[in-house]
Formats: structure tokens, C-alpha cells, sequence
């Protein structure tokens, strides 16, 4: 049903949504129509919608983007999603596409295999491939994965062929059961806009009562071990226990590390024994002994989960814990995609270079010197300004 409301210069037209009840505030009543648009894939009104915005239906799009500068109700349901991920509900990539038998998800450009898709995290095969928009079916049926190449696959592309043929030989397509949606912020899997208005008021209360409002920033490194910290916190880094949850049909969710415990966020940052040993070396590097009762929040805080070092040392220490954290995080990716080995002291090394390397380009007096930084790094915990 369609709603008129009488306005200066003629009618607005408004869809109704059926939602009686505004306490959520605006946002919970447009937000369904994402669901809707995912969920009715056959209806009459969807096929309108991406004849005129694509097969997302805009939903990918950002205030950027140029649709924005026009107004409508489908533009405001579009920016429905921008404005609850906003308040912190990551709204718009709360749906998940189910695999089943992989005809209506894209191999390439699709997100079905963790929060990220194959084209990025495979860009020199996505290059050349002929079929960039295949479906999961037609490029990976009967379980065997199958390109179509523009040229022989050789160098660092076939580098990337392997890691991408390990990456999906656990994964199994369930050719009796279609695709489906699964919206993440509901325990049930589906939609319910009960659910949606109090995640709202939720969120509303907690920014209201908040006595401290830190934001996680470090500039003493390089924005991306920002976003690494960002992600793992949210658990959104696909480790296996993730993927199972979304969908994704494993054969193992064992650590590919130790194949002894399930694969968490936790356990692969924090207690998978071979990290254990690393974290014993890195501290070991700065005469301080390692606690098996960590979490990931004391790791990522912007406090010491060992010592209390001087408040302009805290940087240095938090650049020490997120590098770390990062260099596990590619390490546990080489030992699967590229079948490394899980080498201890490089990963010390590469530790102890990268901050280096960053740390003292931002440093006030004393400088940093590379022999002090090996054998007594705490020296800078507790006499070094940071820029």
C-alpha cells in the first residue's frame, strides 16, 4: 500500500512499511526493504529496481556515489543502510549469502567465502579470467575449481592458482539446496524489524551512557594494522570458525597451525601453541615474561597487558602488539595459501624491522638507534616522546 501525504507543491508519495511504532527513529523501517530486495528475487518490483540501479539495487552504493544527489523512497532506503552502520550496527554487510548450490553467488565478485571477495584477494588471476561474472556453480561444480584464462597462467599468478586451489579444497557446493540469505544481527537468521528497532535503541542508550569514547588510532604505523585491529576485533577475519558461521561448508575447522584446537579469532592471534612460542620470543625481547590469561581486548587496548609503561611509551607498545598481531595473522596466510612454514624467527624479525622501520620515523629526541632497539627496547617505553 501506498501512503499520500499532502505537502507544499503537491503530494509525496511514501511507501507504507506496515510500522506503527517510530521509537526507533528513522532508519528500522526502511532497513526491512534490504531484505526484501535479497529475499524477493523473483517479485516484479525487484526486477524494476535493478533494471534502473543494477543487480544490487544500489545497496552497494555510498553517499558518494551519484544516485545520492537524487531523492526518492528507494534512495532513502539506500541510505538507510549508511546511516545504521553509522550508529555502529555494521547494518549493510549483516547479510550473508548461504552457499548451497552456488547458481545465484559469483565466484569472483561476490562475498561467499569470508567478508572479502576472490577478485581482491586473488587480483592477478581475477585479470585473466575470461568469465568474471561465472557463478560459484559454474566455475567451482563437482567441487573442482575450473578457469578460463586470457593467457598460460605462469609467475605470480600461478603462485595465486595454488593458493587459491588449497583455499577452496575444503569447501563443498550442496547441489539439493539453493542459495540463500542469512541476516547476521538476528539469531534466527532472519529479518525481524522487533529485532532491528531494539539493536537501535540499543546502540542509542550505549552512545548516551558512554563515559569514554576512545577510538583505536596508532599513527605511529601504517593505516592498515588500524584496519586489521578493527576487523579482529568484530571478529570479521576469516578464520574457519567464521566461514562455518556463514555458511561456508568445511571439512575441518581445526587450526591449519596446529590442527589441534577450532580455528578462532582468539585462537589464532592469541593461543594457538606455535603463537604462544612467538609472543614467548617477542617478549623475551623485552625482559618480560608472557601470561597465558590474555584477551584480544587487552591485546588491542591502548594500555600494557604485561607492564604499565609511562604514558608516552604506550604508543610504542601498542605499535608492538598490533604489528605482532598483523605478522601472525599473514603468517597463518602463507602456511594455507602458499604452504609456508611456520618459521618463529622470522616472523621475530620481520617484527622487530617493521617497527623499527615506522616507530622511528616518528620519534622526537632521543632518536632510535637499530642496536639499542634490538637489545633493550623498553629503553623507549619510558623515555620516548612520539610525535
Amino acid at each position: 500500500m501506498v501512503i499520500k501525504r499532502k505537502k507544499k507543491g503537491g503530494l509525496q508519495r511514501v511507501a507504507d512499511t506496515g510500522d506503527t511504532d517510530n521509537t526507533a527513529g528513522a532508519g528500522d523501517a526502511e532497513s526491512k526493504w534490504w531484505w526484501r530486495f535479497k529475499t524477493d528475487h523473483n517479485s516484479l518490483w525487484v526486477k524494476v529496481i535493478t533494471s534502473i540501479y543494477g543487480s544490487g539495487g544500489g545497496l552497494n552504493l555510498t553517499n558518494n556515489d551519484s544516485v545520492f544527489r537524487g531523492t526518492s523512497t528507494w534512495h532513502n532506503i539506500i541510505k538507510a543502510g549508511t546511516t545504521l552502520d553509522s550508529m555502529g550496527l555494521e547494518f549493510s554487510t549483516s547479510f550473508i549469502k548461504e552457499l548451497g548450490n552456488g547458481n545465484s553467488v559469483k565466484f569472483w565478485q561476490d562475498e561467499w567465502i569470508g567478508d572479502f571477495k576472490l577478485m581482491d584477494q586473488f587480483s592477478r588471476l581475477y585479470a585473466l579470467e575470461y568469465h568474471k561474472q561465472a557463478s560459484v556453480c559454474d566455475t567451482y561444480g563437482n567441487n573442482v575449481f575450473c578457469g578460463d584464462w586470457s593467457r598460460p597462467i605462469r609467475g605470480r599468478a600461478q603462485g595465486e592458482l595454488t593458493g587459491l586451489i588449497n583455499f577452496l579444497a575444503p569447501i563443498r557446493l550442496k547441489d539439493d539446496e539453493e542459495d540463500k540469505w542469512r541476516w547476521c544481527l538476528d539469531a534466527e537468521g532472519y529479518y525481524k524489524t522487533k529485532t532491528m528497532s531494539n539493536l537501535i535503541d540499543e546502540k542509542r542508550s550505549a552512545s548516551a551512557n558512554s563515559t569514554s569514547g576512545e577510538t583505536l588510532r596508532n599513527k605511529a604505523i601504517p593505516l592498515k594494522f588500524e584496519i586489521f585491529v578493527w576487523r579482529a576485533r568484530k571478529k570479521r577475519i576469516p578464520v574457519r570458525i567464521e566461514l562455518v558461521k556463514r555458511g561456508i561448508d568445511l571439512d575441518s575447522t581445526l587450526c591449519p597451525c596446529c590442527l589441534n584446537e577450532t580455528q578462532t579469532v582468539d585462537h589464532i592471534l592469541l593461543q594457538c601453541h606455535k603463537v604462544v612460542e612467538l609472543w614467548n620470543l617477542v617478549l623475551n625481547w623485552w625482559n618480560l615474561s608472557y601470561t597465558i590469561t590474555l584477551s584480544l581486548e587487552q591485546i588491542f587496548d591502548n594500555h600494557s597487558f604485561i607492564v604499565a609503561p609511562k604514558s608516552n611509551g604506550k604508543i610504542i607498545w601498542q605499535s608492538l602488539k598490533w604489528v605482532t598481531c598483523y605478522l601472525i595473522w599473514k603468517a597463518r596466510n602463507d602456511v594455507v595459501f602458499k604452504n609456508h612454514s611456520w618459521m618463529q624467527q622470522k616472523i621475530l624479525t620481520d617484527i622487530q624491522s617493521f617497527t623499527f622501520g615506522w616507530i622511528s620515523k616518528r620519534l622526537k629526541k632521543p632518536s632510535l638507534e637499530w642496536h639499542q632497539w634490538l637489545i633493550n627496547p623498553g629503553f623507549f617505553v619510558s623515555s620516548t616522546n612520539i610525535m
